[in-house]
């Protein structure tokens, strides 16, 4: 499966078999969110969720689907933290409006426990599972009605779930309809990524809006100055336009229904529909060998830990934060252990991680990172500034030809002077196009 948490599924209401409730003909949007009650016996548990259905006296309407991908793989501990319920949307499906009475969720039989203070997996597969896939259903027992309720919360009840020789039983049942308490806090939702085709694109840069389809699924998306987006390729130059094949990662909004994007990558080069993904925190790393240990926060295959060892290789490509490729040596130099986020493109082996491409991450917190390229102009010397005309950039919304102010936060480059093309790098102000730039190069 090539993506980090599946995307929405949108069931068409006019669809024969779709299912539905109460005899209406009238469609309803539905935002499902998975959350977890706490098990302090385990530090992260990796469930496959292949498919989730609700059900009622007409059927079973499916709103979650990646049964032909191979499933969404969740580590379901991080969905509970001291505060409570932490969520995460699955989907986002337009389904027969109605009342629904239970939900099906067919999870993979196989699932990887970590306990808490451990390193390692265990595997387990659910009790009572069929060939290759376990359903996990429930009774609601106050029903659910999608004309007065927009956001279904499934609950994985991890506190009730035992592990004893390879199986995990519940006596309580593996899944119940969750509270929601927080659900309006924009705070506690996790980061999801998915993939799709951009389409209906409007806005002025940083603040546009556009629908990520995917097939007959789709989703509205938002981005602002928070958003960083750049080519998978590490090209310049990266541009929303309809038509674009992305890949957005951010959380969802429920009070506007829209995804508020983080990060977008636009695959100008083609994946192999093999790779597999990792973002997650560098736990510890070895410039000289090209290894590093990475703490997996969002992923598309079950850890066989609490960490992934990666391997880099001579033919590996290495971005920096602004999705500008760079050498070996500068990747690693950015990295701090415990501090720094990346996203890894690659094979899995035996429980180790091949990377192919490797990017840093922006710092949280820390503003978007970003890189101008262009000839310099109105150049002040002793306030260390002069104006951009921009021709390549990364990593932010631009165009050619827009002129941006830097300002230097450290040095110029000695002989700067007007007409000279330079690189730079710092944090953008969209509303002044200023560039308090940390890096200035001259570049002819």
């Amino acid at each position: 499966m090539r993506l980090f948490l599946g995307f929405l599924v949108l069931c068409l209401g006019l669809m024969l078999g779709c299912g539905g409730g109460g005899g209406s003909s009238a469609n309803s949007d539905v935002r499902t969110f998975i959350t977890d009650n706490l098990n302090v016996g385990y530090d992260h548990v990796w469930v496959t969720i292949q498919k989730v259905e609700l059900t009622n006296a007409s059927g079973n309407t499916t709103i979650f689907d990646e049964t032909a991908s191979g499933g969404t793989t969740v580590d379901l501990r991080t969905l509970r933290d001291s505060s409570g319920e932490r969520f995460s949307l699955l989907s986002a499906a337009t389904i027969p409006s109605g009342t629904y009475t239970g939900i099906i969720v067919t999870a993979s039989k196989d699932l990887s426990l970590v306990a808490t203070g451990s390193t390692s997996s265990i595997s387990a597969v659910f009790a009572d599972s069929g060939d290759s896939t376990k359903s996990l259903s429930i009774t609601l027992p106050d029903r659910f009605d999608t004309l007065t309720n927009k956001n279904l919360v499934i609950d994985f009840n991890l506190e009730d779930w035992v592990y004893a020789d390879g199986v995990v039983t519940s006596a309580s049942g593996f899944v119940r309809k969750g509270v929601g308490d927080g659900l309006g806090d924009h705070s506690r939702h996790d980061p999801s990524v998915f993939e799709g085709t951009v389409s209906g694109l409007t806005g002025d840069s940083p603040n546009f809006t556009f629908t990520l389809g995917h097939g007959p699924w789709s989703m509205t998306v938002q981005t602002s100055t928070d958003t960083s987006i750049y080519n998978n390729d590490g090209s310049a130059n990266p541009t929303l336009v309809d038509g674009a094949k992305v890949f957005v990662q951010g959380t969802y909004d429920t009070t506007l229904s829209v995804l508020t994007a983080k990060t977008i990558r636009i695959m100008v080069a083609t994946e192999d529909s093999s790779s597999k993904h990792i973002e997650g925190i560098v736990t510890s790393l070895d410039s000289i060998a090209g290894t590093m240990t990475v703490h997996p926060k969002l992923c598309d295959f079950r850890p066989s830990g609490s960490t992934v060892s990666v391997l880099t290789t001579d033919s590996s490509s290495y971005y920096d934060s602004t999705g500008a490729p760079v050498t070996k040596d500068v990747f690693f130099d950015a990295l701090t252990a415990d501090t720094s986020k990346v996203v890894l493109e690659g094979t899995l082996s035996g429980g180790v991680f091949t990377a192919k491409r490797l990017l840093v991450l922006p710092s949280l917190g820390a503003g978007i990172t970003v890189r101008f390229k262009g000839s310099v102009s109105v150049l002040d010397s002793t306030a260390k500034t002069f104006d951009l005309t921009v021709g390549e950039w990364g990593g932010a919304f631009g165009h050619e030809g827009i002129v941006i102010h830097v300002v230097a936060t450290d040095t110029l480059p000695d002989g700067l002077a007007n007409g000279n093309h330079v690189s730079s790098k710092g944090t953008f102000d969209y509303s002044t196009k200023t560039l308090s730039a940390s890096s200035i190069k001259i570049v002819d």
